[in-house]
């Protein structure tokens, strides 16, 4: 890939900025997520620990993600920056509907939102260019913003090492091994360039040089089905649906839908339902006030049986419901 250079300028600020955190909630974690609508939750039993390490230029940013444990990712990214993830290839990870498979990039641009599931040890790294940083760049190189597509049709598997995108995916990769390995280039020069004047350029050209791939996702009744059945435990989850319930609002047999959740979340519509509840009911915990019961917000969500929801909960999240609420 022949790579364009922009001015020689270097932004006024002379110092990155580095922040290192851990999480063991995911609310906590999408809360921290500045701009984002991120509804994110976690559907395998464990104390989950989410890890982030983030490098910040004046503009452009670069960050690393792991996810101990199984997570069901939907949302918005924030407007006015172009994001894209590059996962490390390891455990499973779906996107809008498809096993990905192999190298990749996920493009967050999709006005009409993103979803994905990633398994439990997933980590990717991210970054995010300023959509004015694109937008004076396509003018300094020529480049015709009608050949760049904003439908959110990635990932785009990597098959070719020749592959524009495959290119874009190693330079941002070396980037980040040198970011980390080498400290005393936080306030360098070069480390400022590297991520405000050349990574911008990287991307630029890669997109530039990527014909649109067509979208994805799987038009069968069962994916279809899976979709519906999602939407109802989302919107009825509170009343504890009953699985009849949930194949009549799919339209599928218990047998495709049970099918349906075990190829795309590994665990039936039971598990999935429940796991589900049990999020909502943490969520509610975390910020309850001092007098509220645990029972109350446990029967909220359908959990009627104290031993039965405390030891659920445990085993989901590895604590006690009580230990969940605010000190």
């Amino acid at each position: 890939m022949k790579i364009a250079r922009p001015s020689q300028d270097l932004p006024s600020q002379d110092r990155l900025v580095t922040h290192h955190r851990t999480f063991d909630d995911i609310d906590e974690f999408t809360t921290s997520l500045s701009g984002w609508n991120a509804d994110w939750y976690q559907i395998e039993p464990g104390r989950l620990r989410v890890r982030t390490e983030l490098t910040q230029a004046k503009s452009t940013a670069i960050q690393r993600y792991y996810f101990s444990h199984t997570v069901r990712q939907r949302g918005i990214a924030p407007r006015g920056a172009a994001m894209f993830g590059f996962p490390d290839q390891g455990p499973r990870h779906i996107w809008a509907g498809r096993e990905v498979e192999g190298s990749a990039v996920m493009d967050f641009r999709n006005n009409s939102g993103y979803e994905a599931l990633t398994e439990s040890g997933f980590s990717a790294l991210a970054i995010s260019v300023p959509d004015a940083t694109l937008a004076s760049l396509r003018a300094q190189m020529a480049i015709d913003p009608g050949r760049l597509s904003e439908d959110g049709h990635m990932p785009l598997p990597a098959v070719d090492q020749r592959h524009p995108l495959v290119r874009l995916q190693q330079h941002v990769r070396r980037l980040y091994d040198r970011l980390s390995e080498e400290r005393t280039l936080a306030s360098s020069r070069w480390a400022m360039a590297a991520l405000d004047r050349d990574l911008p350029v990287y991307l630029l050209t890669a997109l530039e040089s990527t014909r649109p791939a067509p979208r994805w996702g799987r038009s069968c009744a069962r994916e279809k089905g899976l979709r519906r059945a999602i939407d109802f435990i989302e919107a009825k989850g509170f009343d504890n649906p009953s699985i009849p319930e949930i194949c009549a609002a799919a339209g599928l047999s218990w047998r495709s839908l049970n099918r349906a959740f075990q190829e795309r979340f590994g665990i039936g519509p039971k598990r999935y339902l429940t796991a589900y509840r049990l999020g909502r009911v943490r969520r509610q915990l975390k910020v309850s006030t001092p007098d509220a019961k645990v029972i109350d917000i446990a029967n909220d969500w359908g959990f009627w049986h104290p031993g039965d929801f405390a030891r659920a909960y445990r085993g989901m999240f590895g604590e006690h419901p009580k230990d969940s609420k605010p000190d």
